[in-house]
Parts: C-alpha cells; structure tokens; sequence
C-alpha cells in the first residue's frame, strides 16, 4: 500500500514506503496505522520538545518506534547503520522518518542510501538534497561521514 500523505511540515516519499518530514501529530498516529504505517522513526534530540510519551504512543497504535536523537552536526555512519537495522526489522509496512523540518531526515536518508547502495559522497550529499536536506553543516557531515 502506498503510504498515504501526512499532515506534516515538509512531508515527502523517500523511497517506496519510507516517508520523512518535520514532528508529526501523535493524534495522527492511530490513523496511521490503520493506513500501513509500521514504524515511526525520531530524530529529534532530547533538547527539543516533542512529545514525551510519543514512543510509547507509536506502540499503543500498533506501530514499532525508534529514537535516535540527531543534533545539528553529530551525524556519523552508526546512525545510518541504526536506521537500516530498523528499516530490515519493521520496515515491512510504511515507514515515517520525522525531525523538527525534514532537515536531519534528508542528511540521514542520503547518509542511509550512500552507505547502501555505495554511493560517493557528492552523490549521497545529493541524495540528501533530493530528501530535504538544506543545511550546509549536515551537508558538511554527510560528506564527512562518506569520506571515511
């Protein structure tokens, strides 16, 4: 099933059934699994605010959730090595990837997909502008983390 649009800042399709923008709605998570989605995936770091409780209510929904809290320049490999173990584990249904804009989203979607697929780092950078990715820092630690 095709994962069906969120109301959420910067929603865009990643790839397939993976999805990625800014902090959804935990109201809205209900609906979401109904509609497919299996997975939620957090992004944002425990200085922001978001929702306490949204893991626990990610479950309640029916759907697996995975915290993994992303500053502005702390991006490495092992990040992308977590999103894609979760990705095999639970990935089988539609897959929400959220930080505060979609920002941390794209760099970690171009990290995930380079890493993947054996990318350059121009070209996983580039992957991570395709996905929403806007800042030059995380640009910066997309590049690095490829270079290495």
């Amino acid at each position: 099933m095709e994962p069906r649009s969120l109301d959420l800042l910067n929603f865009r399709v990643l790839e397939g059934r993976v999805v990625g923008g800014g902090q959804v709605d935990v109201e809205q998570f209900p609906a979401m699994a109904e509609d497919g989605y299996s997975l939620v995936v957090n992004l944002r770091s425990e200085a922001e605010p978001f929702p306490e409780n949204e893991g626990e209510l990610a479950q309640a929904a029916g759907m697996h959730y995975l915290h993994i809290p992303l500053g502005g320049d702390d991006l490495v490999g092992a990040h992308a090595n977590q999103l894609a173990a979760v990705l095999d584990a639970h990935g089988d249904g539609n897959v929400l990837i959220h930080c505060g804009s979609g920002n941390r989203v794209g760099a970690l979607w171009g990290l995930h997909v380079a890493l993947r697929d054996g990318l350059s780092s121009d070209q996983g950078v580039q992957t991570a502008r395709d996905a929403g990715m806007q800042s030059e820092d995380l640009a910066d630690c997309v590049h690095e983390a490829l270079s290495k």
